[in-house]
């Protein structure tokens, strides 16, 4: 869907989030999802409610942990630059209105499967 039309803005005010397909290239969703990992491994630095991988734990496993990680972007991290990508501004103002200035963010964590025997957890 584009979101520069009136039915992308549609979607949004009904369902409170849009979809918009190849707004990132493979390549920069690869990047993200490796600084994903990296964030979920401390890599990053200290996270509030972070545990260390245990040795020889799959990426999976270690991923499957956590459900959100707020206000990534300040983690110096890949994801800073999401904030004020062109892309990303375009459909936000066009979405919101031309004045709104994005201070928060939130990485989600979609697990095929829950593969811990526990709740994900939420990372700050």
């Amino acid at each position: 869907m584009n979101a520069q039309t009136d039915t992308a803005v549609e979607v949004y005010r009904r369902d409170g989030c849009l979809i918009v397909p190849d707004l990132l290239s493979p390549h920069e969703c690869a990047a993200l999802c490796a600084e994903s990992l990296a964030v979920c491994c401390g890599e990053r630095g200290p996270v509030a409610g972070l545990e260390v991988p245990e040795p020889g734990e799959s990426e999976e496993d270690t991923m499957a942990r956590y459900m959100v990680c707020a206000m990534v972007h300040k983690l110096n991290s890949a994801f800073a630059p999401m904030l004020r990508d062109p892309r990303i501004v375009a459909v936000r103002q066009r979405l919101i209105e031309p004045d709104v200035k994005a201070v928060h963010s939130q990485l989600y964590f979609k697990h095929a499967e829950q593969r811990l025997a526990r709740d994900p957890v939420m990372i700050a």
